[in-house]
């Protein structure tokens, strides 16, 4: 019996030092300034709720991108068909205020389907660019978000709706231990931010704190800042919360607690860019 042997030849790869993969910083300070940039995100950020799933929109990506010196910019967007359905392409990168220097990039697509069949051309050509500026920050920045306890996907990329078939605009937060406003009895909102550290409230552009519950009705305007439901509906009678897409300002918060103080942003010495 001959025994074929195989000739195999080895080939070393040298990497230079510029090509190794080290650390930068230690771990545990790069932590520790990200939760510090998700602290202060979660005070002014204003999420979608998504099937009990928190998602930031373009502009609280741009507040994190602002936290650490960057900035997205798209350019402008191009007609496009894909699999015969016409829209818009555009592409996007985020750059280091401080040099120019890119950082990230990201493409995004808005055609005419689902929600944006009949909408007008520079509709879904904005909206091209936003997605495109806002999975380019997504691609440098999730971590933070992540650890803000918000998903790491930006809403502008979300389908226009759920698995169940349920529209994404309509669809209601999972919630079976909902309550009724305890002064007319009708759906509430819950304004609260739920995430590693328990429910936060939400602070609105004057710098107050937004109520963590409200009603629905405006006419009723009845609101707390008390976050534990359990307290506050205690005698009250159960019904589903009603999750809120836009914040509205129906409820007048002349009387609310002020907002925390906002802490230094960290530092960006060592951002690995």
């Amino acid at each position: 019996m001959t025994e074929k042997k195989e000739n195999r030849r080895e080939m070393v790869v040298q990497v230079s030092d510029s090509q190794a993969i080290t650390l930068i910083g230690t771990p545990s300070k790069r932590i520790k300034d990200g939760q510090a940039a998700a602290k202060e995100l979660m005070k002014v950020a204003r999420p979608i709720d998504l099937g009990g799933k928190m998602y930031l929109r373009y502009e609280d990506w741009q507040t994190i991108g602002a936290f650490f010196g960057l900035m997205a910019g798209a350019e402008d967007a191009e007609p496009v068909t894909v699999g015969g359905v016409e829209g818009f392409k555009a592409s996007a990168v985020v750059r280091k205020v401080s040099d120019g220097t890119v950082v990230s990039s990201a493409t995004g697509y808005c055609l005419h389907e689902g929600n944006w069949l009949k909408r007008e051309k520079f509709s879904l050509a904005s909206m091209a660019q936003t997605r495109a500026a806002a999975k380019a920050l997504r691609n440098a920045l999730s971590w933070v978000a992540v650890l803000g306890g918000y998903e790491g996907t930006p809403v502008e990329e979300m389908p226009d709706k759920m698995e169940d078939g349920t529209p994404i605009e309509t669809a209601p937060r999972p919630n079976s231990n909902g309550y009724a406003c305890i002064k007319c009895g009708g759906a509430i909102y819950d304004n609260r931010i739920n995430n590693a550290d328990g429910y936060q409230l939400q602070v609105a552009k004057s710098g107050k704190n937004r109520p963590a519950f409200s009603c629905k009705n405006k006419e009723c305007a009845w609101a707390t800042w008390d976050i534990d439901a359990g307290v506050v509906f205690e005698n009250a009678k159960p019904v589903e919360l009603v999750a809120e897409e836009y914040y509205a300002e129906a409820v007048d918060v002349a009387d609310a607690p002020p907002a925390p103080e906002v802490a230094p942003a960290p530092s960006t010495e060592d951002i690995p860019f």
